[in-house]
């Protein structure tokens, strides 16, 4: 698939704002886009529009843009989606007669981080294990209309791990829930996944809502 100019525009201002480069509620300037990026006004405007119909950009006609808030009401569409459709689509990327080489790596990845990395490093590490994670489960699914939802569900997830994201606490208990939920896929017990997905989630939910509360 040939990349178009807009398409860079499109997944590096993306990166960007799920990454927390771009903050919510930060100025979007399509001029300081266009030099940063050495591209022209109209990959960089047609890049923005099609983030603000995904929600990551709020376009102010005649007045500019910013990125798009984290609100309670995002976060409660969010964790619906994810309640009404992860545990269905890890159940059905366990009945799939696929490799699983992956899913055993990033479980070794889990237990066993690199040392010597500072604390925001390693923060960084277990987000990055994470995405991996819940991307590799949606990439298994068959279903193509699941895909192409819950990418966009996922990438907007990804903004709230990056502010909510304590792997190291006692609070967050994420890495052994990813453990307890590659256990179950890896012993084919779809009653035990798809529990252990539900509660990850909802542990994850009650996390989010009292961080931005």
């Amino acid at each position: 698939m040939t990349t178009t100019k807009s398409d860079f525009a499109y997944e590096t201002i993306k990166t960007r704002i799920l990454d927390g480069v771009l903050e919510p509620g930060i100025d979007v300037s399509e001029e300081s886009l266009q030099r940063e990026l050495a591209l022209s006004r109209t990959p960089i405007r047609e890049a923005c529009q099609r983030l603000s119909k995904e929600g990551f950009i709020q376009i102010y006609p005649s007045k500019g843009m910013i990125v798009a808030d984290i609100t309670t009401d995002l976060i409660r569409d969010i964790y619906q989606m994810r309640l009404l459709n992860e545990p269905f689509i890890v159940v059905q990327a366990c009945r799939l007669n696929k490799s699983r080489d992956w899913l055993e790596e990033i479980g070794e990845q889990l237990r066993t981080p690199p040392r010597g990395l500072s604390e925001a490093e390693l923060r960084d590490w277990y987000i990055g294990l994470d995405r991996r994670l819940h991307d590799g489960f949606l990439q298994n699914c068959r279903n193509r209309f699941l895909q192409s939802t819950m990418q966009m569900v996922l990438d907007h997830n990804h903004r709230i791990r990056v502010k909510v994201s304590r792997p190291y606490s006692d609070e967050d208990r994420s890495i052994t829930e990813h453990l307890a939920i590659i256990e179950a896929f890896m012993a084919r017990d779809e009653t035990r996944l798809e529990q252990e997905a539900k509660a990850h989630i909802e542990a994850s939910r009650a996390i989010t809502f009292a961080y931005f509360m």
